[in-house]
């Protein structure tokens, strides 16, 4: 819906219109601004809900607290007629309205009350308190750091280093398991002086200190039984409630349909509440993992004004402009057709429902059912099957690989070390790590170093001194699947999944709806044991159950997908052109992280088409394009239109 920004400390305005005008993509219909001499606020609106009248920020009766948002509270009509029983006064018909008043009726417990994707900050003027406040998952990432007594936050981290004294020095813990996971999780960034508020909690700052509280958490494993057809109809009735509050808007609302489960249970259910076409969209790349035939199919049963978007070469080298608008660094490729998705949805609509989130609550993932699996063999037996890995060639490995691309040398220690572990946490390491700890010793220079010491782990979690990916990696739950997908659900979900969704969906001033992150949907998943979610080799089972009463049941029950990028095929030689140019410049070569005879050695393997190699020759590429932009400052890269 938008871009929020602001400072508490010396008023500024020429700053507070910079920090505003760089989030301009995420709101190009409208800005708003308050300010007084101790707090700055200002926000970027995409106008959805009360197109006329949602200007921002917006305040109370007495104009005695002021609110900005971006996202959108879905239960606000219901939450309206609550607040008018108790007094409050509205002067528009905008969601946002609802947040200033139900902070003066709840306070901080405020957020419970929501149902919706959101970043919120709200000003009290009585108290001179500053609250942020993000939505239970991460929908919307909100970035925010002190400089001496003063506080900034945003919404992207670009308008955050307009502000004067924010540091960017870069946090070598945080480089670390970037090339480990592919991403920063948690509420670390590679800035070490910058932080993200964690999904579900709540910031207060107020006379120069600093409080969080988390407000919601998933619940524990329900001691009683239940049965699959009761669960089923449960979740078909919360699936379908949560379509039509997200429904909720006064422009179209289209959708992306991938032709998979998780996007064609969406659109049966958005049908049910339209009287006209949906506008569908779906990217191809001429590959074998395209699903347009399924999708175009999809499309034409359910009547829907279908779009087909093809990502081709020449698409790689939108990269530099992409890693701009993620503001972290996403170390996969997969972010060029999320990049390019979006805009093309962006052109004809301003709102789509995505299917994000099913494979996280539900148990969708390959290292969820390979982690599943692996639980069930007695130690011996992994342990025989691991040497078995190790004395095979790769190429026979593969043969037992459901991914469209090579296992490769790398790979096939990956896997053995994965059926070596000896719990889950070591296997998930394993299956989800990119670059694994002997690459590291012969990659890692300068201070990288440091994070291999074997002294590390004595430290705060903000990383001085070093705290290996191992310690952070404590999977807690009632089983293996059960702990792995909560990790996931904490870290995965918001700092991969949602932030490159956030990111590059405003990048094309496109919000983007996520009904399967309804937190009364993941309330009932986590309650549930885990063989509602993998049962033998069915993943995401009651999901399936549920959308079988939706969409044709072979549909509902089709195997899912990987969707992966086999980028020496779909990219080809301007791939091996652009990657050779960044990595093998000497900026990068200079930099001080990555050993310059490694980095020629990756340049020699391009062309492999292996899977784990692929991995790391876009994730290297990808955090040297980050650190032009952002640590050089280097804006010539995407130029200065965004």
């Amino acid at each position: 819906m938008c871009g929020i920004c602001g400072f508490v400390g010396p008023a500024d305005r020429s700053l507070l219109e910079r920090m505003t005008g760089l989030l301009r993509h995420r709101g190009p219909d409208d800005d708003g601004f308050h300010q007084t001499p101790r707090v700055s606020l200002g926000c970027r609106r995409l106008s959805i809900i009360d197109v006329a009248g949602g200007h921002m920020p917006i305040y109370n009766e007495d104009h005695t607290r002021c609110v900005i948002q971006n996202g959108e509270i879905f239960n606000y009509k219901e939450l309206r007629a609550v607040l008018q029983a108790q007094g409050h006064q509205f002067r528009t018909a905008s969601d946002t309205e609802v947040i200033v008043h139900a902070h003066e009726e709840f306070g901080d417990d405020f957020c419970r009350e929501f149902n919706g994707d959101f970043s919120i900050a709200v000003w009290d003027e009585p108290t001179q308190t500053l609250t942020l406040a993000r939505d239970r998952f991460g929908v919307h990432v909100i970035y925010y750091t002190q400089v001496g007594e003063q506080f900034v936050f945003a919404s992207e981290l670009k308008s955050l280093l307009c502000y004067p004294g924010v540091s960017r020095e870069l946090d070598p813990v945080a480089v670390d398991e970037y090339l480990t996971l592919r991403y920063v999780s948690g509420g670390r960034t590679l800035f070490r002086q910058i932080q993200k508020l964690p999904p579900g909690h709540i910031l207060n700052f107020r006379e120069g200190r600093m409080e969080i509280r988390r407000y919601w958490q998933l619940p524990e494993l329900a001691d009683q039984p239940a049965r699959l057809e009761d669960a089923a109809e449960e979740l078909l009735a919360l699936l379908r409630d949560s379509v039509r509050l997200r429904m909720r808007s006064d422009v179209p609302v289209g959708a992306y349909l991938s032709g998979g489960l998780d996007s064609s249970a969406i659109v049966g259910l958005m049908t049910q509440f339209v009287g006209e076409p949906i506008q569908t969209f779906c990217i191809g790349f001429g590959t074998e993992i395209d699903e347009l035939a399924e999708a175009g199919a999809f499309a034409q049963q359910f009547g829907t004004d279908h779009h087909e978007i093809m990502v081709g070469p020449r698409d790689f080298e939108l990269l530099p402009k992409i890693v701009w608008h993620l503001d972290e660094p996403i170390g996969d490729a997969i972010v060029i057709p999320t990049y390019r998705l979006a805009q093309e949805a962006g052109r004809h609509v301003k709102v789509v429902m995505s299917g994000e989130g099913a494979d996280e609550v539900w148990g969708g993932y390959i290292h969820h059912l390979a982690i599943a699996t692996a639980a069930g063999l007695p130690q011996p037996v992994a342990r025989g099957l691991a040497e078995l890995v190790r004395m095979l060639p790769a190429r026979l490995v593969n043969a037992f690989f459901p991914y469209p691309a090579a296992l490769g040398e790398r790979g096939k220690q990956a896997l053995a070390e994965f059926l070596a572990a000896r719990d889950p946490q070591a296997r998930y390491l394993a299956v989800a790590s990119c670059f694994r700890t002997e690459d590291k010793g012969a990659m890692y220079t300068g201070p990288l170093t440091l994070t291999l010491s074997p002294r590390a782990g004595r430290g705060d979690t903000n990383g001085s001194p070093f705290s290996p990916l191992g310690e952070k990696v404590r999977l807690r739950g009632s089983g293996a699947l059960d702990a792995t997908m909560r990790f996931d659900m904490a870290n995965w979900l918001p700092d991969y999944t949602l932030l490159k969704q956030d990111k590059l969906g405003f990048a094309g001033s496109l919000e983007i709806r996520v009904p399967y992150l309804d937190y009364r949907i993941a309330e009932l998943a986590f309650r549930l044991p885990e063989q509602f979610k993998i049962c033998g080799q069915t993943t995401k089972r009651l999901l399936r159950e549920a959308a079988a009463r939706i969409i044709p049941p072979p549909r509902a029950r089709a195997k899912k997908k990987a969707f992966y990028i086999p980028v020496e095929k779909v990219f080809g030689r301007p791939f091996d052109d652009f990657v050779r140019d960044v990595l093998g410049s000497p900026r990068c070569r200079q930099r001080g992280w990555i050993r310059p005879e490694y980095l020629e050695q990756r340049l020699a393997t391009v062309r492999t088409g292996e899977l784990l190699n692929n991995k790391q020759i876009v994730a290297l590429t990808i955090f040297e394009l980050w650190c032009r932009a952002f640590v050089d400052g280097d804006s010539g890269l995407v130029g200065r239109d965004q």
